[in-house]
């Protein structure tokens, strides 16, 4: 398995999103900065979504979106992903579809493969 690069640096957090392009959908809220790097990912989640152990399993949504759709990342950059409260209930085939159609559009991901 490819190792992900997590970004960690609340300095490399205000900068994607300053400086990024911005995308948004009922789920997620995306920040992509194309530079020289490898590929790296961040993931925020608000205190107004609710208490740690909802922020908490919000993450672990996005993190294993993030593990799912590894091998079809063709980047070079970092990609912050904001979540929304729609993200905590939602089904997961759905957040799939709409992760994987928010990829395309900002031309992150191969679409050879579909969900």
């Amino acid at each position: 398995m490819a190792k992900i690069n997590i970004i960690k640096s609340s300095n490399k957090f205000s900068s994607i999103i300053k400086n990024g392009y911005g995308l948004n959908s009922p789920f997620f809220i995306f920040y992509f900065k194309k530079d020289d790097i490898p590929a790296e990912f961040g993931v925020c989640v608000g205190k107004k979504l609710g208490c740690a152990v909802i922020r908490n399993r919000a993450k672990r949504r996005i993190r294993e979106l993030i593990r799912f759709f590894n091998f079809q990342f063709e980047f070079t950059g970092s990609l912050v992903i904001i979540a929304r409260k729609q993200t905590i209930t939602a089904n997961f085939d759905l957040l799939k579809k709409s992760f994987f159609e928010m990829s395309c559009k900002l031309g992150i991901i191969k679409y050879s493969q579909t969900i």
